[in-house]
């Protein structure tokens, strides 16, 4: 169990589970505790990496790279 978990709900009995009674101005108790792990949804990202070319006076194509990484997650 973690010290501080990042949500804590509170479960009090509004109604007795055997007879239906309403229990809801009586006073309660704390009677336990669990801690519940969620694993958070996985989302993709996606990056567009865009290429560029330029032209220097002599006619010669300059175009950018990219890295080995960046084409390759």
């Amino acid at each position: 169990m973690v010290e501080i978990p990042d949500v804590t709900e509170e479960h009090i009995p509004d109604y007795c589970n055997c007879c239906g009674n309403d229990l809801s101005s009586l006073p309660h108790q704390y009677a336990g505790s669990r801690q519940v792990f969620d694993i958070p949804e996985i989302k993709i990202k996606v990056t567009e990496h865009k290429v560029y070319k330029k032209f220097v006076l002599a006619v010669v194509k300059q175009k950018a790279t990219i890295h080995h990484k960046q084409m390759h997650p």
